[in-house]
């Protein structure tokens, strides 16, 4: 695939349309998300659902999906760009400089847009809050601001970026194809937010390929491989099922005190998957997530495999 290049995504941020965020009532008689990207829809035990618990399941992921796109658009971002744009390759770079701070903006404005939406869904969950299901620990978050302090790992820290950028870019590509013909398929209001989410979503892809690629075309083997090993152990821990999807089972079990009996039939179900299946399967496609396997292609020492 072409990456896009700076001067185009340049011009593009300079002909940015604004976001609409205006919501109507929620109409929680539909799913909130293709089935197909839960972690439950992936194990037997989604079997054991009739059809009213399978669509609370549904819409309390989505919106735990959602508090994930939050958590990466809020902190992460700011402290990746603000911490690439004094590389010593980057730093030279003015239009990419501009583009990655605008960037850093426009995912202010989709945090916003999202936590909006989660709030009207489920004003009972986040009323008084703006994360739930996602929420990272005090230690987490001061382990996730040294480690974007730490020397020579920019690339690293821009390869996260993009994997996980471009993984948004095809929940909502996914969540816009299901809508499509079938009407009423998904909740209009989610099917929307991620229409609108994608209007800066393909750019911010764009602009962390170029970054990655400038900084690696002038870096050394050492520097190359250095940054390729922790990738792979990083991703290969943050795409482990962890306490969010966890948290999505037991509300479902608050809301329906009848699966009391089989909450830890359904934990371990998702315990039980080592890998997430959704994200692997996505990064494995070079049509779901063609920028990042175009950069695994011109830099296979990063590519990503499950084993």
């Amino acid at each position: 695939m072409t990456i896009a290049s700076i001067e185009a995504l340049y011009r593009s941020v300079k002909n940015k349309k604004p976001l609409l965020a205006d919501y109507s009532s929620i109409d929680h008689n539909l799913f909130f998300t293709p089935e197909y990207l839960t972690q439950l829809y992936h194990t037997d035990c989604y079997e054991l659902l009739n059809h009213k618990q399978r669509l609370r399941y549904n819409q309390i992921f989505a919106m735990r999906s959602i508090e994930q796109l939050m958590t990466l658009e809020a902190r992460f971002i700011s402290l990746v760009v603000g911490r690439s744009a004094t590389h010593r390759v980057l730093c030279k770079n003015k239009e990419l400089r501009y583009c990655m701070a605008e960037m850093v903006k426009e995912e202010e404005e989709h945090y916003l847009m999202f936590h909006k939406l989660n709030r009207r869904a489920a004003p009972s969950i986040y009323g008084d809050k703006e994360l739930y299901f996602a929420r990272m620990s005090t230690l987490e978050k001061c382990a996730l601001e040294i480690f974007a302090r730490l020397p020579g790992v920019n690339v690293f820290l821009l390869w996260v970026l993009l994997i996980l950028e471009e993984f948004s870019t095809y929940i909502s590509k996914e969540t816009q194809k299901n809508s499509i013909g079938g009407g009423d398929f998904l909740e209009p209001n989610f099917v929307h937010a991620h229409r609108e989410h994608l209007k800066d979503e393909a750019r911010h892809v764009m602009i962390c390929a170029n970054a990655i690629s400038d900084i690696l075309e002038n870096s050394t083997l050492f520097y190359r491989g250095m940054n390729a090993w922790i990738l792979k152990r990083f991703m290969h821990d943050y795409m482990t099922p962890k306490r969010g999807g966890l948290r999505v089972i037991k509300q479902l079990v608050k809301e329906f005190p009848e699966l009391n009996s089989i909450e830890e039939t359904l934990i371990g179900a998702v315990q039980s998957q080592k890998q997430d299946y959704v994200i692997w399967n996505a990064i494995e496609s070079d049509k779901s997530m063609p920028v990042t396997n175009s950069l695994f292609q011109n830099f296979p020492e990063f590519l990503l495999t499950r084993s």
